[in-house]
């Protein structure tokens, strides 16, 4: 299955625009643009329209910026229009990718080994945590695994079906576009990645409008009682590593390029 290749851009972003479309351009792949929504720019009556404060607080933990909320309807724009031009497959793309040397073959054996009646999205970014568990041979190096731990939304393939998943789950908007680890959770989507990865954030992602430390951060603990907080400390310290790590047989991705 060939996907369509989506790019979300904001307006006005040309130094980005023009490095992601020269890098697409080399590989040989066609793309469309998608308008990415500026969430800095939306009126307090449209955020109270698209988004959650009270669901984003209670599951997450903690509030989206104006930038997240943006960022998310970005992402759910591009899941609207494959339901209005009947897209099976989607490359989603945000316009501080950068792409592997190899993208353009490791895409196609990718899309031709995946089984998409089984699978809603693949991520193509960097996974932090993944099980070897059922891992399975793409090509060379490259291996289908399930994410454990994952956040980066800025290059991964979605189906039609996914597409319909998260339009139904995020409207109203209470978690950012890359909340993959509470929708693998809750069972909403089903999720794979790509090890290793082939897609990074380049060097303009430093100018952020949505800002790393919230895109990856987790919620806060210091308003929960001492004996839960002391429960997590000993989970995360003893039977995580002695027991779960090890049977689930739970490895770490570095970041390599």
């Amino acid at each position: 299955m060939t996907p369509r290749i989506f790019v979300i851009s904001l307006p006005g972003s040309t130094a980005r625009q023009a490095a992601i479309s020269a890098q697409l351009e080399r590989h040989g792949l066609a793309f469309s643009w998608l308008e990415g929504v500026n969430g800095r720019t939306l009126d307090e009556a449209e955020i109270r329209r698209v988004y959650s404060e009270e669901r984003a607080q209670r599951e997450g933990g903690r509030l989206l910026n104006r930038g997240e909320i943006g960022c998310a309807l970005s992402h759910l724009k591009i899941y609207q229009q494959m339901q209005t031009d009947n897209v099976d497959l989607a490359l989603v793309l945000e316009d501080d990718a950068a792409l592997s040397s190899d993208f353009a073959q490791a895409l196609a054996r990718v899309c031709q080994s995946v089984d998409w009646q089984a699978c809603d999205l693949v991520l193509l970014s960097h996974i932090q945590k993944y099980t070897d568990w059922g891992a399975r041979r793409i090509f060379g190096s490259l291996r289908l695994v399930r994410p454990v731990t994952a956040y980066n939304g800025n290059g991964y393939l979605i189906t039609r079906l996914g597409a319909q998943k998260l339009l139904a789950e995020l409207r109203p908007i209470y978690q950012p576009a890359d909340g993959w680890n509470a929708l693998r959770k809750k069972k909403i989507l089903v999720i794979r990645g790509i090890v290793p990865y082939l897609v990074n954030h380049s060097r303009l992602s430093a100018d952020s409008l949505i800002g790393e430390a919230l895109r990856t951060a987790a919620p806060t603990s210091a308003g929960k009682p001492l004996s839960k907080r002391l429960k997590r400390i000993f989970y995360d310290k003893f039977i995580y590593q002695i027991l779960v790590k090890p049977l689930l047989r739970i490895r770490k991705q570095p970041e390599l390029w």
